[in-house]
């Protein structure tokens, strides 16, 4: 069964009576509520309602502490800000200096590395008491006993021994592309 529909007049008042229970009614608007719910019965009750509903959550006036407390709340609240403003501050040149230092770095370093290519490193005492003896691993290529890298001269050198005893008509760049084959066999196409 629906609600009896409501006079306009209620209708028009209707959203005034949380307002009034909660106690933010402009005082012409308080004026008016106050006379319609004296004589309307369905209001009446609605409003009712609101001011039980508004009282459950109403908090209690505040205590002498909380008044200390939240009276310097703003000019406390601002300080911290400056403070933390001024620590963010201080760090702003000191952050621009190690980024300029850097920069300056990485342009004097930049022109060295890329001018000077880097050599493979000098054989290490521990191929040298192996005896530096070579064999080829499971590939084919040479590689010498104290570790599993390709060894360039022993590929080389293969290389050459094998294009000397195939036809002698290799030229010079024939025996790098063998020698590349034979020390990195999954990079030729």
């Amino acid at each position: 069964m629906t609600a009896p529909a409501r006079p306009p007049e209620c209708r028009a008042l209707a959203p005034l009576l949380a307002e009034q229970a909660s106690g933010a009614l402009a005082p012409d608007d308080a004026r008016r509520v106050e006379a319609h719910l004296a004589g309307c019965a369905a209001c009446r009750a609605e409003a009712d309602a609101y001011a039980e509903a508004f009282a459950l959550v109403r908090l209690p006036a505040p205590a002498e502490a909380e008044r200390a407390a939240l009276s310097d709340l703003p000019d406390r609240t601002l300080a911290a800000l400056r403070r933390a403003d001024a620590r963010r501050a201080a760090w702003r040149p000191v952050a621009a200096g190690v980024f300029a230092a850097a920069a300056a770095a990485a342009i004097i370093l930049a022109p060295a590395a890329l001018l000077h290519p880097r050599h493979a490193p000098p054989a290490t005492p521990a191929a040298a008491t192996s005896g530096g003896a070579t064999s080829n691993d499971a590939s084919g290529a040479a590689t010498t006993g104290s570790d599993s890298e390709p060894d360039a001269e022993a590929a080389w050198d293969d290389a050459t021994a094998e294009d000397d005893s195939a036809d002698g008509s290799g030229t010079e760049g024939d025996l790098a592309l063998a020698a590349f084959d034979a020390a990195h066999p999954g990079d030729s196409e």
